[in-house]
């Protein structure tokens, strides 16, 4: 294997660890909220340039993304809804490869399964684990939600941010999830009648 080959997979694995750490942070911040009532200046400065860089690399991705040729014209409202649905869905993906390093270090081999997108969603074959992926998100989204109340009780303000972010993305995939258990359960019903 070339060289690059193999620092190209080096830094896909390290993407995917540190992707799956995001969601130990989410089940982290509720002992934060109750160990830490302050946590600090370096804490603060801290979080507020992540959430400025996040912010920024959302928005770059946002206007690269959307600003082809032929792409609609979307207005700066839906812009900035658009680029926080980018931002929120990065906790749940972050469950997804959690879930996947932890069967990779349990020794699980598994099959690759490609991401539905759009009307393909329709067609893809959905794994077992789905099952529990679902059942996670609906357990990451209360705890999220939990965590979001005990730091307003505790004025732990960047905690509360970052739960809102998770919470909000955890019940983007719980909708997309009905929303898809819906459209099957009527495109089945449409067959047998």
């Amino acid at each position: 294997m070339p060289l690059f080959s193999r620092l190209h997979a080096l830094a896909l694995m390290g993407s995917t660890f540190l992707l799956a750490s995001f969601y130990l942070l989410v089940l982290l911040a509720l002992p934060a909220t109750f160990i830490f009532s302050d946590l600090g200046m370096f804490f603060n400065s801290m979080s507020t340039i992540f959430l400025l860089t996040a912010m920024s690399w959302a928005w770059s991705n946002m206007l690269v993304k959307g600003g082809g040729l032929d792409a609609p014209v979307m207005s700066l409202g839906k812009k900035i809804m658009v680029t926080y649905g980018y931002v929120v869905m990065f906790f749940p993906l972050s469950l997804y490869y959690f879930s996947a390093v932890v069967q990779t270090l349990a020794g699980s081999n598994g099959r690759f399964y490609r991401t539905p997108k759009g009307k393909g969603r329709n067609a893809a074959m959905h794994p077992p684990i789905n099952t529990w992926l679902i059942g996670l998100e609906l357990f990451s989204f209360c705890y999220a939600v939990m965590t979001m109340g005990f730091c307003l009780a505790e004025k732990n303000y960047w905690v509360l941010l970052f739960s809102t972010l998770a919470a909000s993305g955890f019940a983007l995939t719980l909708f997309f999830s009905f929303c898809d258990y819906r459209y099957n359960r009527k495109t089945v019903a449409q067959h047998v009648l």
